[in-house]
């Protein structure tokens, strides 16, 4: 019977110390799994509190440019980043060119020289008009007056050589009166006038502008040994010209002109060459 007894007492002891154990070990599961539990919630907020300040990270550093300067999507203001390595270049001063003061004007009337031509259309002055006058009624040009051509090559060279315009020539030797006479036929009655090649064609190209052989009407005589021209006439061809009227357009001069005894009128165009002029066409009117 006591056997029995210490047997239960042993047996409610046991079973005693199994609850208390097993107790104990639920508590300590507890504590472990709310210490879990609190770890797990600071670790979420650690996160949360990261994404928090990325997110605010990310907010300040959007930005949009407009016209060079960065402008904050939350209102923030940007500082515009500095530029590394280059130095600011001072301007460079541009030194001022002085410009002549014009504002005075010149009231004083010239009358303008008929060599220097003109670039716009006007009349020509009384002035230039006595200067017309006397050019076309000098001795080398009175001739280019006393035919009619569109164009130098149909100037009669005959009328504009006929006194020799102006030129001078020496009396025949008696080789060229000979050959002269052999070629021609006949003896000489009055005047002989020649002149050289040479002495021709420097003045047609100081006068026309062209050649000897682009002239299409000239009838004097060619000795080839003396390479001279020879024409013989006991009168002259000699008048004077009067520049009544005339107008200048892009070096060109346009002349109304009439002989001293009032028998020849001609329309006659002059074109500016350097210091002198070159006759271009002369029509009779």
């Amino acid at each position: 019977m006591k056997k029995k007894i210490i047997t239960l007492i042993l047996a409610a002891l046991l079973a005693s110390s199994m609850l208390f154990s097993v107790s104990g070990c639920g508590s300590e599961k507890d504590k472990e799994a709310s210490a879990e539990t609190e770890t797990s919630a600071e670790t979420q907020k650690d996160t949360g509190n990261r994404d928090a300040e990325n997110n605010s990270g990310s907010k300040k550093s959007t930005t949009k440019i407009l016209d060079g300067k960065g402008i904050s999507l939350n209102n923030d203001p940007i500082s515009a980043p500095a530029d590394s390595g280059q130095e600011e270049t001072a301007p460079v001063e541009t030194p001022e060119t002085e410009v002549p003061d014009n504002t005075q004007e010149n009231n004083t009337s010239e009358i303008p020289d008929p060599l220097t031509g003109t670039e716009e259309r006007r009349d020509l002055s009384t002035e230039e008009l006595d200067y017309f006058s006397s050019f076309v009624s000098d001795m080398e040009n009175y001739g280019f007056l006393r035919s009619s051509y569109s164009i130098p090559q149909e100037v009669d060279l005959d009328q504009v050589l006929y006194t020799g315009a102006g030129m001078d020539f020496e009396p025949l030797t008696f080789e060229e009166s000979a050959a002269l006479q052999a070629a021609s036929g006949q003896p000489f009655m009055t005047d002989v006038i020649h002149l050289t090649s040479q002495q021709i064609e420097e003045f047609l190209q100081r006068k026309l502008g062209i050649s000897l052989g682009e002239v299409r009407k000239f009838n004097w005589t060619y000795l080839e040994q003396f390479d001279s021209y020879y024409v013989e006439h006991g009168d002259t061809n000699r008048v004077t010209f009067t520049c009544t009227g005339g107008w200048t357009e892009d070096g060109m001069y346009y002349l109304d002109c009439q002989s001293s005894d009032g028998a020849m009128h001609t329309a006659l165009t002059l074109e500016k060459s350097g210091d002198t002029y070159l006759f271009r066409s002369n029509i009779l009117q």
